[in-house]
């Protein structure tokens, strides 16, 4: 039943409510403490505090993400990751990368319309664990949530993750808050 439900949240064709841009004033303007990057043709608004982004091209074959973008905060510790879907649409991505892990490493997910600034925009919402391990310092599990946004012809997934520990971590709520911030304002660039 839960994947009959998701296929009808998000098999919604060509009048998919994620080919959307935010509405509202345009482009937002930055919050206090905030700035613009550009990064593999996104023009992406963070905190000033986070470090890059660090754009790393991947070797992916067709279909998958060719780009991920990398912030850090002060300590070198990953803040926030955007994946890049050239040529996709949330509805794809969705349907294509996530539902084979439902009920599996994905254990929420639905529609949600972004609000900030006196704009919204409508993103698919995904929360799913992983894990880490290294050497001689343990292994542990945290939570990711996936924030999957329509920019042009682009799929951008903005990912938050828990703290890597020795025990299981959440997203927090201020991390939910900077992430639905960044996600919001992101757009094409140029």
């Amino acid at each position: 039943m839960r994947r009959i439900a998701l296929a009808g949240i998000f098999l919604l064709g060509a009048c998919s409510p994620f080919a959307l841009g935010p509405s509202g004033p345009s482009p937002l303007t930055p919050p206090p403490g905030w700035s613009v990057r550009v990064a593999a043709s996104l023009r992406v608004t963070a905190p000033n505090d986070w470090r890059g982004p660090e754009d790393l091209p991947t070797q992916n074959p067709p279909g998958d993400p060719t780009r991920w973008l990398v912030f850090r905060d002060a300590s070198g510790e990953q803040v926030a990751t955007i994946m890049v879907w050239p040529d996709a649409t949330v509805d794809t991505i969705v349907a294509t990368r996530f539902q084979g892990l439902l009920g599996r490493d994905v254990e929420r997910h639905g529609a949600i319309t972004l609000v900030d600034a006196e704009a919204t925009r409508p993103a698919a919402e995904l929360y799913g664990w992983a894990q880490w391990s290294g050497p001689g310092n343990g292994a542990g599990s945290y939570e990711c949530r996936h924030v999957l946004i329509q920019v042009a012809t682009v799929v951008a997934d903005v990912i938050a993750c828990g703290a890597r520990g020795s025990a299981a971590s959440t997203v927090s709520v201020d991390q939910i808050r900077t992430q639905d911030r960044v996600a919001i304002r992101l757009t094409k660039a140029g």
